[in-house]
């Protein structure tokens, strides 16, 4: 396991067994930034991973951040860009790419060679997928839970393919992406469970991608938890989901 910290920024191996019985060998730093970066001494809100982990975006709180590509099994960090203001950022392409979204204009920027944008109003969050096909995909939802399915095409241009809202019988209280991690690093053709959406009575259910349907989206399961009342949910790619409501209490189902 490769762990990142900032600032400063350095990257570690981390071996959880060796290091929580206290073996020397179960925290060794693989390397450190020399330079120090006013920028990167701002705190950290968040960090983003492309699906296989080898892209990540630091997002911090004044909206300024670093797009950052891993080599050399997590060894080595490369500056891939940086931004001054955005609410969303998504590492692409392997952590080579990043896409970046402004709420207050609506504006979705990918940070290619040329910079390209396109206007897609009112998302609350934005994020990517893996895709059988060379485009990317981004996966954004609105504040009405409209899933918004975007294509980087050619890794150079931004097109929305499709708007829909998943066909359920009430309004969701969470949609959320499934991580996508446990697919591995091929892209193949196999459907995987894409989105988690959770009612407020409790029910998951898990959502493929299929753009052949009118709805664009099709439901391959569904758990009924009978939970009420939480405020947070996450969701690992072993569809294992953690439902909170507290801050520091978690069900997992």
């Amino acid at each position: 396991m490769t762990l990142v910290t900032s600032p400063p920024l350095m990257s570690m191996d981390l071996s959880p067994l060796a290091f929580f019985d206290a073996q020397s060998q179960g925290l060794n730093l693989n390397s450190k930034a020399l330079q120090r970066i006013d920028a990167e001494e701002s705190e950290i809100l968040r960090f983003i991973r492309t699906p296989e982990g080898n892209g990540v975006g630091a997002l911090r709180v004044d909206g300024a951040g670093e797009a950052w590509k891993v080599a050399q099994h997590g060894s080595s960090l490369t500056c891939v860009g940086n931004w001054n203001h955005a609410d969303f950022v998504v590492p692409l392409s392997f952590g080579n790419l990043f896409a970046t979204y402004r709420k207050v204009d609506g504006t979705l920027t990918l940070h290619s060679t040329v910079p390209h944008s396109i206007t897609i109003p009112n998302l609350e969050s934005l994020f990517s997928v893996p895709s059988s096909s060379a485009s990317e995909q981004l996966v954004g939802i609105t504040k009405d839970f409209t899933v918004v399915v975007i294509q980087s095409v050619s890794h150079n241009e931004l097109r929305i393919e499709s708007q829909h809202q998943l066909p359920l019988s009430e309004p969701p209280k969470f949609i959320l992406p499934v991580d996508p991690m446990a697919w591995g690093y091929s892209r193949d053709q196999v459907a995987h469970d894409e989105l988690l959406s959770i009612s407020a009575g409790g029910v998951l259910s898990f959502w493929v991608y299929e753009p052949s349907l009118n709805s664009g989206w099709v439901c391959s399961g569904q758990v009924r938890t009978g939970r009420k009342g939480f405020r947070k949910v996450r969701c690992s790619s072993a569809k294992k989901t953690a439902l909170s409501k507290s801050r520091f209490s978690f069900s997992v189902t």
